[in-house]
């Protein structure tokens, strides 16, 4: 929902500072690891700002941050990918074409450009479901959520196999589902 506009505004204001903007904010998130951006967010947000509690607590708003901490960037990858994707389609002969045949431009990027540029986004975000799901161990430590990876990290220090083996399965059935069903629409 963030990252898809984020990519077509780039991609629309090519070379203006916003997309020079927006292209520097991506390749740092993209770069930064998770776990860092849960300690920044947690001190800007939480310790500066004071919107969000530090400790956890049972409430919508400690989810936020830690929801926005798994998913800044899957944002990213996203952005990234369909502006390039985007700017690839914008000089393809359909879309001389169609702009010779008099359709608008907004029909020309709906209907032709983003449509041709959605197939290699929907993989992506079928891996990026395993891989929020993977960041979940230590972006829960960091931010000090009680969720799925604290579960795991505590099941790993007292030796208890079966529930590791399980959060394992568990990747590995996402990881292949989300590859092969999100690959399946794409073609």
């Amino acid at each position: 929902m963030i990252g898809i506009p984020l990519g077509i505004l780039s991609s629309q204001f090519h070379n203006h500072w916003l997309d020079r903007v927006t292209a520097v904010s991506m390749y740092i998130t993209a770069a930064m690891p998770r776990f860092w951006f849960g300690v920044l967010l947690l001190y800007v947000f939480s310790l500066r700002l004071d919107w969000f509690p530090s400790q956890s607590k049972a409430g919508i708003a400690h989810l936020i941050l830690t929801s926005f901490t798994l998913a800044l960037h899957q944002i990213a990858m996203v952005a990234r990918l369909l502006r390039s994707q985007m700017l690839e389609r914008m000089g393809e002969t359909f879309v001389l074409y169609s702009r010779v045949r008099g359709l608008g431009e907004g029909f020309i990027l709906v209907r032709h450009v983003l449509r041709n540029s959605l197939a290699p986004i929907v993989t992506i975000l079928g891996l990026g479901i395993g891989n929020m799901l993977g960041g979940t161990v230590i972006v829960e430590q960091v931010i000090g959520w009680p969720g799925m990876g604290r579960y795991l990290m505590e099941s790993i220090l007292n030796r208890d196999y079966p529930v590791i083996q399980c959060y394992v399965w568990l990747m590995a059935v996402v990881y292949v589902t989300g590859e092969s069903d999100f690959g399946r629409i794409t073609t």
